[in-house]
């Protein structure tokens, strides 16, 4: 059995804990947009039976596919991205601080 120094095992747990409440916000989203339109339309009863039903699976499918996705990323090795990267790649193209990148991106002018 491999050991895996401290430092991986704390990322992996940080990691686990963002993919199950990142998937668990998205599932909640998911179902309160199945059960918002199952209070708000006029369905009869076997619609929706049905709408709820399959909001449910919809968002235990979401839950799912969140928590692998994320895991599988950590599993690569391929960062999230954040604002620190987005500002890299911005300076590695020449855009960031130039007044005439706020201006392509149809900002106003600084």
């Amino acid at each position: 059995m491999r050991t895996h120094p401290r430092a991986h095992r704390d990322a992996l747990t940080v990691e686990i804990g963002y993919a199950l409440t990142t998937g668990g916000f998205l599932a909640a989203l998911v179902l309160a947009a199945g059960h918002g339109a199952v209070t708000l339309l006029p369905l009869p009863e076997y619609a929706a039976s049905a709408l709820w039903r399959g909001a449910t699976l919809a968002a235990v499918g979401a839950f799912v596919v969140r928590v692998v996705l994320v895991l599988h990323r950590f599993g690569r090795g391929t960062p999230r991205p954040g604002l620190r990267d987005r500002l890299r790649a911005r300076r590695a193209a020449g855009t960031a601080g130039s007044a005439g990148a706020s201006e392509r991106d149809g900002g106003p002018a600084l």
